[in-house]
């Protein structure tokens, strides 16, 4: 049977824009396509329609990614652009913008990649430990940012033991002892993405700032192990807490609410704000945050001088909140205090 999935997983990466029908799956695997389900899910924990379908998204949305915006994109099998974006939000719980945005985002890895085999065994053996997907999730989203400038991107690839070793003594110089050591570095060579996440543009030369938990495998955990975010407001963190530059902090984040939530949070962590629960992080941003939803506008059904009626301000609902701060925590700008799952480690 592996050698049939194999076959029907290659059928998939090559056809990504065709309609894979049952009967294709059936010719491909010589069997019914509900014994070839079984034994998908069996073998890869996996249903198989919902592979297929993310898998597609995926490598749509890589396409889109390449061509730049271009008016050539195909989005079959998915009748539009409009189709596409619905069922793309609702499979991976994030906008199809932000996930043009941040390139490294892969949603839906080939099944058997070299990608999709490393992050089974990582995360199976972080499931033994936690206990629970969620306890798995709260453990990722502990492990803080490392602040890394000026390494060329190519050195990541090229330099990786001479990459980890500056940044270990840029962040803690000779205070650790060698178990200690060993720990972070087995930590970043495990759960890390070595390469470009943050990054700021100076003409022609890329620099990299942050060494980020790997995204895909918090993205694993929540889409097909359905990890929920648990915190409390005072474990939350932000890259501030590694360096302020917010220039690059605030790089492609355009939403006005998450700059308000960064912010609110950032001081908290300075210890200028207290919020004791999300309520009152909600109503401090609101406070902070209300605006007219569309500007003014004139009443033209009374008598001259037009009067300017304000439009109703905008109420920031704690659901709304909670959102943003989990896509904030998703995409690396936020992360949890890492004491809250010291039992994992």
């Amino acid at each position: 049977m592996l050698d049939k999935i194999e076959v029907v997983i290659n059928h998939i990466d090559d056809h990504f824009n065709s309609e894979i029908r049952r009967k294709d799956i059936e010719e491909l695997a010589d069997c019914s396509f509900e014994d070839f389900s079984v034994e998908f899910e069996k073998e890869t924990g996996m249903q198989f329609l919902r592979y297929l379908v993310r898998r597609q998204l995926t490598l749509v949305k890589e396409e889109i990614s390449h061509k730049n915006g271009s008016n050539d994109v195909i989005y079959s099998p998915f009748n539009g652009c409009d189709e596409f974006t619905t069922i793309f939000e609702f499979e991976f719980n994030i906008k199809i913008d932000q996930a043009l945005d941040n390139k490294k985002i892969i949603l839906q890895y080939r099944y058997g990649s070299e990608e999709w085999r490393k992050h089974d065994l990582v995360l199976k053996e972080l499931l033994d430990k936690a206990g629970n997907s969620t306890n798995a999730l709260r453990y990722l989203l502990s492990l803080p940012p490392y602040y890394l400038e000026g390494i060329p991107s190519y050195f990541y690839s090229t330099y990786k033991v001479e990459v980890i070793d500056l940044l270990m003594r840029r962040t803690y110089g000779e205070l650790l002892s060698t178990s200690e050591y060993n720990n972070v570095v087995f930590e970043l060579e495990t759960f890390y993405m070595m390469g470009i996440e943050y990054s700021i543009k100076d003409l022609i030369v890329i620099t990299n700032k942050y060494v980020l938990v790997n995204r895909g495998l918090i993205n694993r955990l929540i889409l097909e192990y359905g990890a929920e975010f648990e915190y409390s407001v005072s474990e939350l963190r932000t890259l501030w807490g590694i360096s302020y530059d917010e220039k690059l902090l605030l790089n492609g984040e355009d939403s006005q609410l998450s700059h308000k939530v960064l912010k609110a949070i950032r001081k908290m962590e300075s210890g200028s704000q207290r919020f004791e629960n999300i309520d009152e992080l909600r109503s401090w941003i609101r406070v902070d945050y209300s605006k007219p939803k569309n500007g003014p506008k004139i009443q033209r059904d009374v008598p001259y001088p037009y009067s300017l009626i304000e439009d109703e301000y905008e109420v920031l609902e704690t659901g709304v909140l909670r959102e943003e701060i989990n896509d904030l925590l998703v995409h690396g700008l936020l992360y949890l205090e890492p004491e809250a799952v010291e039992d994992i480690r």
